[in-house]
Order: structure tokens, then sequence, then C-alpha cells
């Protein structure tokens, strides 16, 4: 008898590409490299490129929650212990500095190459009033309230935010309820998408003074029932995933809507922009581009494809980075390389 075996690495030995709307992208399942073994299987939330193209990886269970990865995927080093207690997104700026958000401890800070704060904006450890319970599903659950249809779906510390739980959200808050992602525009200006425990998102000077706040709940342009992520095009309008209302809004820097989609975007979780497109990734399988012009350029994946991811990030080549966390614990780090 002969004993035959399957390779489980094998989306490492064989080409796969993804193609739609004229752009065409190889997949790379793996593209971290030389990780040490405290980071081998750390559930990787978000991240994002500098101008040098290395890759920030924004990881959890950690004791540092972000990894440092030169433009070829290798290991460099880590930073953030004791300073970041869960960061969710964040961005590199111009300057060289890191800008990301705490999501328990209510603030975005940034940061300089060593992993000092430089700046920090929010009340640390308090949530601004939105109504907001982050034990409500808990409470509910030891009153009997609550029954959840699928018990290993509802673990408690698994499960960022409930359906229960968004709804204690009742109304837009300053600044800042469990904040999730942060962008700059051309003009240094900030916006923060302020989401898993506000309906908000808030435009600073890059001083950090609070210009303007929109959004609120609700169901039509403008309001949002999960402000997951936010990027800014290079035409300095704000882009917003809504994930869990499946839509993606458009704004000017005041607030007004621009341009909206909603429906097949497979619960839209991150959004990055580069001078050319704006790419969105869903957490379902769904990669869809849009350019400045409010089109919609290629719809790449399907549901349940590889690309299931929380996070992405873009380098200058237009070379796309997914970032899984639990939408797929096989990978860390998916490259899609673009094919020109």
């Amino acid at each position: 008898m002969k004993t035959m075996k399957c390779d489980y690495d094998r989306e490492k030995h064989m080409s796969i590409t993804y193609e739609g709307g004229g752009l065409k992208y190889e997949f790379i399942a793996d593209f971290a490299k030389k990780l040490p073994p405290h980071v081998q299987y750390a559930s990787v939330a978000g991240g994002f490129c500098d101008k040098h193209d290395n890759v920030f990886l924004e990881v959890r269970g950690c004791p540092n929650p972000v990894i440092k990865l030169d433009p070829e995927g290798n290991y460099v080093g880590e930073f953030g212990r004791g300073v970041i207690t869960i960061c969710h997104f964040g961005i590199a700026t111009p300057d060289d500095t890191y800008m990301m958000a705490d999501i328990p401890m209510h603030v975005v800070r940034e940061f300089d190459e060593k992993g000092n704060v430089l700046v920090e904006m929010g009340n640390r450890g308090k949530g601004s009033d939105s109504g907001f319970n982050g034990h409500y599903y808990e409470e509910q659950r030891r009153l009997g309230n609550l029954y959840p249809p699928e018990p290993y779906m509802r673990i408690p510390g698994l499960t960022a935010l409930t359906e229960a739980e968004r709804a204690t959200v009742v109304r837009m808050a300053e600044p800042f309820n469990r904040p999730t992602d942060v962008a700059l525009d051309s003009k240094g200006d900030i916006y923060v998408s302020d989401g898993y425990g506000n309906v908000a998102v808030h435009r600073f000077s890059r001083d950090g003074k609070l210009i303007k706040t929109w959004g609120g709940r609700g169901d039509e342009p403008g309001k949002f029932l999960m402000v997951h992520a936010v990027t800014v095009d290079a035409k300095d309008q704000i882009w917003v995933c809504d994930r869990d209302q499946n839509a993606v809004h458009v704004f000017d820097n005041e607030g007004n809507v621009l341009a909206y989609c909603k429906g097949n975007l497979g619960q839209p979780s991150g959004i990055v922009a580069d001078k050319d497109y704006i790419y969105c990734v869903g957490r379902g399988g769904y990669l869809t581009v849009f350019n400045p012009e409010f089109e919609v350029v290629a719809q790449i994946g399907y549901f349940n494809s590889e690309l299931r991811a929380h996070g992405i990030a873009v380098n200058s080549k237009g070379d796309l980075f997914l970032f899984p966390t639990t939408a797929t614990e096989d990978h860390q780090c998916i490259c899609l390389k673009r094919i020109k």
C-alpha cells in the first residue's frame, strides 16, 4: 500500500489570480516571512503601509501590538507594549509617524518610529455618552432575555458587538466611544471613524482640535449603524465603511453626503485609497474598487472567497494587503500583488 499526503501549504505552490474591471492581482496567501514564534499565530486585525512600502500589522494577542515588515514581508521589529490596549486600524503619516485607534481606551494616538506617544486625542478610559452599553449582552443573558441562536457565535470577548449591544447606541456623541479608524487629508486634517460605541465621524485639525462631528443612527445616506473604517481619496473626499449596514458613504469635509453605495459589498470592513482608486474589502470575501468620480471600477471576489478580510492596506505600487483576523484563520496577511 502506498500512503498519499496532501500539502497543507498548497496555496503557496499554485498560481491564483483575481481579475476584474481591468485590474489584475496575483494572490499571495502569506506575505509575512520569518515571524518570531510569539507572532506566528497572532490574529492580525488591521494594518497599513508607509511611504517606504513597509507593511505594519496591527495584531491581537501579542505583547507588542504593532509588527513591522519590510517591503518584501520580512519581520523587522515591533512596538506598542504597555501603551496600546487593542489597536483597530491606523495609518502612517507623511512625517513617518503612525496614528492608531485604541478601542477600549477611547483614544486615537500618534506615535514616532520608536513607539513613543506624540499626541493622544480623547478621554483615556472614558467613553463619550452615546448610550452604548458594552455589557448589555451579558446582562440580558443573565436575566434570561437573550438567547443566541448559535451559541458558539456569541462567546463574550470574541464577538465585538452583538446586535443587542449596538441597539444601545441611541445618539451621536462627542469623541470618542470605541473609535475604529483614522485618516488624513492633503491639508493635514484628521478624520476619525467613531464606530464601535458611537455613530459618528469626527474631523480635527492637525493639532488635535475638534472641527466638526457628523453622523447619527439611521439607515439612510449619512446615517450609520457601525462606522468601521475611514479613508480620504485623492480629491480629499471622505469614504466611510458602515460595516453592519453593508454600505459605504462618501462625504466632503463638512459632512455633506456626496455619494452612497449599499448592498453587495460583503459586509464592508476596511477601506483605503491611493492616487487612483478607493479599495473596500468585505468580510464576506468581496473586494470592491471605486474611483474618485464615484464609479464602481471593479468587483472582485465572491461570497466566502479567499478575500475575506477585516482590514486593508495599499502600497505605492498598488499592491493590496488584506488582514483577515477571524474572517479566515488560515492566513495573517494576504497580498494581492498588482499585475500591470
